[in-house]
Order: C-alpha cells, then structure tokens, then sequence
C-alpha cells in the first residue's frame, strides 16, 4: 500500500493520527503507516526522527511511547525504523523531532538559493548535496575561489532579507518545458518544482520553509577543490547561530589570552608564529652548541654511550627536535661504537630511542624491541622507534647488550 505524504502538502504539521497497516521485524523494526509527516531520507536531506504514540492506555495509565529512530523510502513505500515492534492495525499518535526537522528545512532552503545563484552567476551545477549533522556539503562542477562565494552568500543574505516566498508546484508537461529549472537528474511522471522568485527554480522532493526570512542567514565556511570543482561547506538558520555563538565565545577567550581585541587575533597570531618559528631556529641552534660542546668533552674509543632525556647531567633535555637528537647521535658515533638516546614519548612510559651503530643498529634495536614490547627499525648504521618500559632498565640492558665486540654479534644470532 501507498502512504499518504502529508509532509509534502503540509511541511509544518508536525503530529498526526495513523494506523499500523505493516511491521516488519528484520535486522530493524520497520513500520508502515497508512499516513504520515516523517520524511524520509532523500535529495540530501536525512530522514525525520520522533515518536509514535499508541493509542491504547496501559493500566497505569500511562501511554506507550515508540522511537522512530529514521524514516527511509523503500520501493516507494514510507518506513519507519523504530525501537519495538507494534502491532498490525494499532492506533498510533506520531510527533517528529520539530527543532531538527525545522533545522533540515532551513538549511535545504538556503542549500537552494546558494546553488541557484552559483547556477545563475556561473553555470556550474550542484552534482552532490548532503546535510551533515555539523554543515550542508554541497559539489558543484566548476571551480569557484572564497572570494566569489563571499559575493554569493551576500546575495544569498539580501533574499533572505526580501522575505521571499518559497513556492511549491507540480507543472503539467506543458507548463515545465517552459520553466527553466535545475535538477539533477532526469525524472519520469510528476515533477515536483521548488521557486524562489530571483534566486532558484528547481526539481525537489525535499521540504523547506515558506518564505526565505525564517532562513535567518546563510554563511559560507569553507571551499576546497574536489573533482574538478569545489565542495562548499555551509551552514544557514538557528545552526548558523549557534555556530556563530560558540566561535564568538572562542574568539573572546583566544582575544584575552593574547591581549588583543578579537578583530585582532589573526594578527597577533601572525606575529606570535613568526616569533615561535625564530626562537624554534635560536633553541635549535643552541642545542647544537650544546651538543657539540658536551660530546666533545667525552672520551674517544668508548665502547657504548647512553642519552636519556631524565638522565642525570644528560645532553638531552625536554622538547628536543628529533633532527637534532638524530645529529647529537651522529656525533657522539666519532667517540663511541654504539649509541643510544631515549626521550619521553607520548604514552604512559613510552620512550622514543634511537641507535646509532659502527656494527650492526639493525640487531641492537631488534632486540631491544623483543625486551620493551617496541616497535621500529632502520638502516645499520641507525635506526628508530619506541619501547616501554622504565629508563633505567633500557641504558642498563643497551649497555649489557654492547658490553664488548663479541655480544652483538652473537646476541643477534640466537
């Protein structure tokens, strides 16, 4: 049986009367009604979620309630996956989630006036459309820059300002080969027409606001390249609100924290980088020194040779670049055979190590990696990677390892 579609006539109503006509229990329960205001899923826009309230009181007095969790289409039946079954030819009161439905309808209806624009001003077709639970994604074939979309959403913003309406009709075959309007796709039977006066005509399935001011705004977040066009992320209604809400509160914080007003973050931040980036070059240079004044201190012909960035009256220290850990290793190979530095890692007694060999680095850290539980590796003459465990055993065991020409060598091949 067919469903009747109240939410194409009336996209407001947001409870009705039905009666169960099918349950099917299958890796969902699924209902079908004889009517209903859920939409489901289609043209981007996701399905209606809500409640179904069956009509018969229990003894508590209390009604049972069911949770429409999706409303799909399924050979051109309405669905409703739900959290229980119901039985056949139960009365049911339902009630659609409205402030996200609401939602849902504003943001297709600024979707509509953004792609009718670009369409307008440029040509481009929307090939892609999806509401997301964070923004509206929307492909177009042709490439446009942040600039011409900053134009598009003014323009957009003034037709939200026009209140105008938001007209739906169903066009006999006559009346649509003199409508000019966009659509994805071809369509077999009734084509159903969605006008926005100035901004957009267009074949849709979806539900939308009756005029464009309950849009509220329209604003443009991102742009990037995809496919040989672009994909515009957007966002319009009380979601562009709160989006402007909680980056506001973001900017105020940030503006405090860096003492600025919040017109200014950008630039503070600016000049903040190009200052982390010059003491990251002095810091990195006077590692260097350090590292070479140190290692030039210790005696030539060492057997083996332990940094640890803990490690009492150690080169290493917090925050060291792993470039510099890797040429602190390479000097301190003209005074030693083997060389093993271990810095703090991210996890709970994670160390990152690395080796450096005049025999075989390959071996040493394979079995350092059997012992701490790590994992990495390299070339013989250096290698890579992270072991757990505490400090102390890994310099002792490393040391063990190397204690003279004969271990590593016989130590690899057991």
């Amino acid at each position: 049986m067919k469903t009747k579609r109240l939410y194409e006539t009336a996209p407001y109503q947001k409870s009705m009367e039905a009666v169960v006509k099918e349950c099917r229990i299958e890796e969902k329960t699924k209902l079908i009604l004889d009517q209903t205001v859920f939409y489901p899923e289609g043209g981007g826009q996701p399905g209606d979620q809500g409640w179904l309230y069956l009509q018969a009181e229990e003894a508590d007095g209390e009604t049972e309630k069911v949770r429409v969790l999706d409303t799909q289409e399924e050979d051109g039946m309405i669905v409703h996956m739900v959290d229980h079954p119901v039985a056949f030819g139960t009365k049911v009161r339902g009630e659609i989630d409205w402030e996200t439905r609401y939602g849902y309808m504003q943001n297709h209806t600024g979707e509509h006036m953004v792609s009718g624009c670009v369409h307008k001003k440029y040509g481009y077709d929307n090939v892609g459309f999806h509401m997301g639970k964070d923004a509206v994604v929307i492909d177009f074939n042709g490439e446009l820059n942040w600039d011409q979309l900053q134009e598009i959403e003014e323009e957009v913003n003034r037709g939200v300002d026009e209140n105008v309406p938001v007209a739906v009709t169903y066009p006999s075959e006559e009346e649509l080969s003199e409508i000019p309007y966009r659509s994805k796709k071809e369509i077999q039977g009734q084509v159903r027409i969605v006008t926005i006066s100035g901004y957009d005509i267009c074949a849709c399935c979806g539900i939308h606001v009756a005029a464009t001011a309950e849009v509220q705004m329209v604003k443009i977040l991102s742009v990037q390249n995809h496919r040989g066009g672009v994909r515009v992320e957007m966002i319009c209604g009380k979601d562009a609100r709160e989006d402007y809400r909680k980056k506001h509160v973001q900017s105020v914080e940030v503006a405090r924290a860096l003492s600025v007003k919040p017109y200014e973050i950008s630039e503070a931040v600016r000049r903040m980088t190009e200052e982390n980036i010059r003491l990251k070059m002095k810091f990195s240079q006077v590692q260097s020194e350090l590292a070479a004044e140190k290692i030039g201190r210790l005696e030539a012909g060492k057997r083996a040779v332990v940094f640890r960035e803990d490690g009492k009256d150690s080169i290493l220290g917090e925050g060291w670049d792993p470039n510099q850990v890797r040429r602190l290793v390479n000097l301190a190979r003209e005074k030693a055979v083997h060389v093993l530095t271990l810095t703090k890692g991210n996890k709970e007694r994670e160390y990152r190590y690395i080796i450096g060999s005049g025999e075989d680095a390959g071996v040493l850290a394979k079995r350092m990696n059997e012992r701490f539980a790590g994992r990495g590796g390299g070339s013989a003459m250096m290698t890579q990677g992270s072991l757990f465990g505490e400090a102390e055993e890994m310099e002792a065991y490393f040391l063990e390892l190397t204690a003279d020409e004969a271990d590593v060598c016989q130590k690899g091949e057991e």
